[in-house]
């Protein structure tokens, strides 16, 4: 691995925003956290896309094929559907799986800049525009249904899980908007002032990714895992004895207590099948963390895996990511695919890359909008346990989706 000190006036954020090169190749991985790197790259050298199951040892050759390479992309929630043998009544979205690889990124961490495979001349030769600062997005979301909509199929779950099919599901809907702005202010914009800890921009031909997750799926550094399924959110409140209160009353709720042990139960079976045993464990039950227009609390899981378990094993194993499916996972799936208006498509799968060192992550693709030419769509959901009252877990999405505002 070649990496290079580098020099430049510039972070990362500020060099997407004025950088002057064709979008549709461009990937940008920007957070914090140990578990997610700041990355730009700018030019693949090969692409992968899948769009049927029977073609997946296709993706296990074109990994191989870019070990010693930087790997970024996407794996749609209805792949997960496709895993599971689950059939869907909705018509597919975009493929299930697309991916790039890189011989050549930047990445950040502080105020170091450093290039794999580059070096300050390749770092001169970058074409950066004098754009004009970006203004703050103007986002009116339309919802794809109704609040009365919303609640038949909240009282539809409420019936599931007194029936005893489920024990808790993550109901979504989705959003609507139109927007002038292009898709690389908006990130930038948000990114700016909003920073969230698992973020992703990729850009398309067709279509622009704007990844605004606070939630990691995996992260695997040698045969050590770790995920962090997030489970319990209140809003946010500028009055700062309201906004304590309502942290509080997360820290306090049962209800959101048992949702999140619920799904750290299945979260640790699932990493069980794939870590040796004895390995996995739960290091932290309960972190409560500020988002800038929630509050959230989140587990941390960990595992060792098993010797012959490999990065792409071990994300299709646990896919799609318990946080956003159900207890137990099958059953949920089955009936979000029959209530929710829509396929997820993106929403709820997972960004992420893989490093020349095999280090990888990949979040939960939640608060993650899809923008095709001047029209945006966003999910937003929130998890329903027999304690769930409808109105207000109607509020609760639109609490995210008011991160974009």
């Amino acid at each position: 691995m070649q990496l290079t000190s580098l020099q430049s006036q510039h972070d990362l954020l500020s060099m997407f925003r004025r950088l002057d090169a064709d979008l549709s190749k461009v990937s940008y991985i920007s957070g914090f956290g140990d578990d997610w790197q700041n990355i730009l790259a700018i030019n693949p050298i090969d692409e992968f896309s899948l769009t049927k199951l029977d073609d997946l040892p296709q993706l296990h050759d074109f990994i191989a094929t870019h070990k010693d390479h930087l790997v970024v992309g996407y794996f749609s929630y209805d792949l997960g559907l496709a895993l599971l043998d689950i059939d869907s009544k909705h018509e597919q979205q975009q493929p299930l799986i697309q991916l790039r690889a890189y011989d050549q990124f930047l990445s950040q961490s502080g105020e170091d800049l450093l290039g794999y495979q580059f070096n300050q001349a390749d770092l001169a030769q970058l074409a950066f525009s004098d754009r004009a600062l970006f203004s703050a997005p103007e986002l009116n979301w339309g919802d794809e249904i109704p609040l009365d909509d919303y609640l038949k199929g909240f009282n539809t779950i409420q019936d599931y899980i007194r029936a005893g099919d489920i024990y808790q599901i993550n109901y979504t809907h989705q959003l609507k908007a139109t927007t002038e702005q292009s898709g690389r202010d908006l990130f930038a914009h948000l990114m700016k002032h909003k920073p969230v800890s698992h973020a992703a921009f990729l850009g398309f031909a067709d279509q622009e990714i704007l990844s605004l997750s606070p939630e990691g799926f995996i992260h695997v550094n040698g045969q050590d895992i770790s995920t962090q399924p997030i489970k319990g959110t209140r809003p946010r409140s500028t009055d700062e004895a309201e906004d304590l209160q309502l942290r509080e009353q997360l820290i306090t709720s049962q209800k959101e207590q048992a949702e999140l042990f619920m799904i750290v139960d299945l979260l640790r079976n699932d990493l069980g099948r794939i870590c040796e045993t004895a390995s996995v464990r739960v290091t932290d039950s309960k972190i409560v963390t500020a988002m800038p227009n929630v509050w959230h609390t989140h587990a941390n899981i960990t595992g060792h895996l098993k010797p012959e378990i490999s990065t792409m094993d071990a994300l299709l194993s646990m896919f799609p990511g318990g946080s956003i499916t159900g207890c137990p996972k099958r059953r949920a799936m089955e009936i979000i695919d029959e209530l929710e208006a829509s396929s997820r498509g993106l929403y709820t799968g997972s960004i992420g890359y893989i490093l020349p060192s095999g280090e990888a992550s990949f979040n939960i693709a939640i608060r993650t909008m899809i923008k095709r030419a001047e029209s945006i769509r966003l999910g937003v959901g929130g998890g329903i346990t027999i304690k769930s009252d409808g109105h207000e877990e109607y509020a609760e999405t639109a609490a995210k989706a008011a991160f974009f505002r």
